[in-house]
């Protein structure tokens, strides 16, 4: 030890290379010297802290990495392993975690979920901006939200928006603009964590430390300190996750005691892939080490790219493993306009499979999934409505079930196989050219497969029968809803105030200040008529650009909450034939108020000053500490973290429109 410590004392990388000894003995000792740290952070650290709060009753749940110590064996050690994920990115998380977490047998991995840049997050933040992080996360194998960040609110509800994290968000909070509209948004979140918390992730393999594929991973300790068997040359760890093969990293250096492992593993009847190993990583019993693990090597692999030792064999290519045990590939995304945003993660139990499926894209998407699944008949849940039905075209061919599913941007689906197919006949197909054209394939009330279109189209149906029809939809033109609005404001600060708008208007565009700072709730009200209903239309109310999320109503029928575009909602079977009255409720960020904020005097003094993320208020004013009346009147918000300036620009806000009635045909299929 002494005659390497120079390497721990002055470290060994940077400008100067250091090399004790040899280049080839420094690299061991500094395998060793990070693996013994490794170790001490588990031993004197996680392990320790772990049974602390097992002993109060409480669990660990932590993200493990960030440090000098194995990411797989720390997310393996917590109660509820964990990842984290930003709004700038697509809801990527570490992928060491999941993967982990699996081989464990965790079947709940968490985030710390919505994490937000000032530059991004400064009360601007909505859920149709939140959605599609939280969909990648999901994608990623993350089932569990801890919000990044629900800030306590312990004053009186007249100091809004309130407290915050410092500079960082997301902002979520009772206190938010769209707490209440934004339940659908939550309820959303809810039942995509309950459905992807059923059964356990799919995977086929097992790998040592790094994923090879995607594939569940064993720490280098766990994996020596684990009682694994072999059953029918399946791997099983003591977790009960079961593996077709187990790889090792593309490493000729290996040590000891995991060639002894693999070959018992081995001889026992399991299926193993690594290359052949040379040498030990580590200095422990150098060189008799070198000497053993060649011995080994020459037993267990042989000379070849694969061998048969005992009841089991050795590969050095994982692609030869694949093809020995015939593994498919569970799904496939056989047709889309852009493949590579399409993400989807697979759930299981004994009887129920579980797709989760995402486009991450902002445009829509006609895709078709390829499913390692036969005998069962596709279903669509949605979890933004709750809603269930069979699945209205699909093909089983051989030991795989394809369907074709419309996605529109950002959004998502599950499709869920629990149940029989049925054996009558069925839509496989159905084609149209125009590419540009907006149709769909749906299922109506009656439990029946629909084609619906708002563009004039022409479609080939193919059936499982190999029956073929020729469909043609032309649907009505669109009807703009122009004229006046009767607009209800309710600002989250203020008194509520009425206006009448001639024509719909982007609030920060507005002549009267009270509209252009406005933060809460506008809701607009029209009498619309309906001069004919026909049966083999529905009508979607199209509310164009909107800001930033609404409830509608029609004739008092609550039709639903608008929370990402398109902003889209059929509301057929609300209306009759006249006179029909339209609320839309829409609600704004606090952007607004708190730049109209900052066009009066401050009445406390400024803190630190982080220039374009914001600026701090340095202390509690004593107006504010006294509940005494503030300064100054005009000032309405009651922060403690100020992201704007009296120049900052304003946020589009409220209905710009147009609001449309769209007419799309309807025929059976």
């Amino acid at each position: 030890m002494t005659t390497f410590s120079p390497l721990i004392i002055h470290g060994w990388q940077g400008d100067v290379k250091r090399i004790i000894e040899s280049e080839d003995a420094t690299k061991r000792f500094i395998w060793d010297y990070q693996d013994v740290i490794n170790q001490l952070y588990f031993e004197k650290g996680w392990e320790i802290a772990r049974d602390l709060l097992h002993k109060a009753k409480l669990k660990l749940q932590f993200e493990p990495y960030g440090g000098p110590f194995s990411t797989p064996q720390g997310a393996a050690l917590a109660d509820l392993p964990m990842g984290e994920f930003w709004t700038f990115s697509k809801g990527e998380i570490n992928q060491l975690v999941p993967a982990a977490a699996r081989a464990a047998g965790k079947t709940v991995v968490g985030a710390e979920a919505f994490t937000g840049e000032p530059e991004l997050s400064k009360w601007t933040e909505d859920p149709a901006f939140l959605k599609l992080s939280a969909d990648g996360a999901f994608a990623d194998g993350v089932n569990r939200l801890i919000l990044h960040q629900w800030v306590h609110q312990p004053f009186d509800n007249k100091y809004q928006p309130g407290l915050s994290m410092g500079w960082w968000g997301t902002h979520f909070n009772r206190h938010q603009t769209w707490f209440e509209p934004g339940k659908a948004f939550f309820t959303y979140l809810g039942r995509c964590q309950a459905l992807l918390q059923y059964g356990e992730q799919y995977s086929n393999y097992l790998c040592m430390d790094n994923p090879k594929g995607f594939s569940d991973i064993i720490s280098k300790d766990n994996f020596l300190n684990a009682s694994i068997r072999i059953r029918k040359g399946k791997i099983v760890l003591p977790s009960g996750r079961k593996y077709a093969f187990m790889a090792f990293p593309d490493d000729e250096k290996m040590l000891p005691e995991v060639a002894h492992k693999i070959k018992e593993m081995v001889s026992k009847g399991a299926t193993i892939v690594s290359v052949k190993p040379k040498q030990s990583s580590s200095l422990k019993n150098f060189p008799a080490c070198d000497d053993e693990i060649k011995r080994m090597a020459d037993e267990i692999w042989g000379n070849g790219l694969q061998n048969k030792y005992k009841k089991g064999f050795v590969f050095t290519r994982l692609e030869d493993a694949i093809k020995e045990h015939n593994i498919q590939p569970d799904f496939s995304i056989e047709e889309a306009v852009s493949p590579n945003d399409i993400k989807i993660v697979h759930r299981y139990s004994s009887d129920v499979d579980i797709y989760f499926i995402t486009n991450q894209s902002p445009k829509p998407q006609h895709i078709s999934v390829s499913f390692f699944i036969s005998g069962k008949q596709p279903e669509l849940w949605q979890a933004e409505n709750g809603s269930i039905v069979n699945a209205p075209v699909w093909l089983e061919k051989g030991e795989r079930t394809m369907v074709p599913l419309k996605l529109n941007g950002t959004q998502s689906v599950f499709v869920v196989f629990k149940k029989a197919n049925s054996l009558g006949e069925h839509p496989i197909a159905v084609s149209v050219q125009d590419t540009l054209a907006d149709w769909c394939v749906q299922t109506n009330k009656q439990d029946l497969p629909v084609l619906r279109s708002s563009d004039s189209i022409s479609a080939l149906v193919s059936y499982s029968s190999g029956r073929q029809q020729e469909i043609t939809l032309n649907p009505a033109e669109d009807y703009i809803l122009s004229g006046s609005w009767r607009v209800s404001f309710a600002p989250k600060l203020e008194h509520p105030f009425e206006l009448k708008f001639d024509e719909l208007i982007d609030f920060s565009k507005h002549s009267n200040k009270r509209v252009r700072y406005f933060s809460g709730t506008a809701t607009y009200q029209k009498e619309v008529m309906i001069n004919d209903l026909k049966s083999d239309h529905r009508v979607l109310l199209d509310l164009g650009i909107m800001n930033d999320i609404a409830e509608v109503k029609v004739n008092s029928q609550n039709m639903g909450v608008l929370w990402y575009p398109p902003y889209t909602i059929d509301i057929t079977d609300a209306l009759k034939i006249g006179e029909n009255r339209l609320e839309i409720a829409v609600t704004n960020n606090w952007a607004n108020r708190l730049i109209g904020d900052e066009q009066e005097p401050a009445d406390f003094e400024w803190g630190a000053d982080r220039g374009s993320q914001g600026r701090s208020l340095k202390a509690y004013p004593d107006w504010f500490i006294n509940n005494q009346p503030r300064p100054s009147l005009e000032r309405k918000t009651f922060t403690i973290w100020h992201y704007y300036r009296n120049d900052s620009p304003l946020q589009p806000a409220g209905l710009v429109g147009p609001v449309r009635l769209q007419y799309q045909s309807e025929k059976q299929l």
